[in-house]
């Protein structure tokens, strides 16, 4: 059996005060940063600004961090297309402007005789070879391309 002696209870009660206080201290930094809800304070699906009917989680500007609305918030990444910079206005340049896509053209080279990977790339140059792998495999999957021993034939 363990035993302890009154001076040993004495410092675990002293540590255990210690600890309290450094507890309730956490827990004030806590909602003060707005990490965890006050004591008492219940926890809801809604009052994390998850909603149930959307099936993922809403702006709420009531919710603690929550300075400006999701609208009201400066765009992050590239500007959309729009007419004065070349675009149809719609966020996206016009279809006749970009070109063949690297799909399209993946058949084109096939379609004129290039049948290893390897000059597939080379023909497609600026493309990444691993985004003309993709386009390939797109192909092979979708029954549009065959290949055999390393080698592609259009299908049909």
């Amino acid at each position: 059996m363990f035993t302890l002696t009154s001076e040993q209870i004495a410092a675990l009660a002293e540590e255990k005060a210690a600890l309290q206080a450094r507890l309730a201290d956490i827990e004030a930094i806590s909602r003060v940063i707005g990490g965890t809800p006050a004591a008492g304070r219940k926890i809801t699906l809604t009052s994390t600004g998850y909603d149930p009917q959307v099936g993922r989680a809403t702006h709420d500007p009531t919710l603690p961090g929550s300075t400006q609305k999701a609208q009201e918030r400066p765009r992050r990444g590239r500007r959309p297309m729009t007419a004065a910079n070349g675009g149809s206005g719609s966020g996206e340049a016009p279809r006749a402007s970009r070109g063949a896509s690297l799909g399209e053209r993946v058949l084109a080279a096939v379609a004129t005789g290039v049948v290893d990977k390897s000059a597939i790339v080379k023909l497609l140059h600026p493309a990444l070879p691993m985004h003309v792998g993709t386009a390939i495999q797109r192909h092979i999957r979708g029954g549009r391309l065959i290949e055999e021993g390393g080698r592609y034939s259009l299908a049909g």
